[in-house]
């Protein structure tokens, strides 16, 4: 079973560990990732062409979604 991160989407889905999420940053930045727990953090790592780009912390973001598998 994949751990809660105590977060919860913009519908009140609980976020979990591995998730694929949309999220839009301070900034209005709209970006897709995966959340993962690094360095006691929960983070959104994008990844792109096998290049991990920088990571946002989940509470940081304004509006967050979870992408259902397409």
């Amino acid at each position: 079973m994949r751990e809660k991160t105590g977060y919860y989407d913009r519908h009140g889905k609980a976020i979990r560990d591995g998730d694929k999420i949309k999220a839009i940053t301070d900034d209005g930045q709209i970006f897709t990732g995966y959340v993962e727990e690094i360095d006691d953090s929960w983070l959104v790592v994008v990844r792109a062409n096998l290049i991990v780009k920088p990571a946002n912390r989940l509470a940081d973001l304004n509006d967050v979604e979870i992408l259902e598998d397409e």
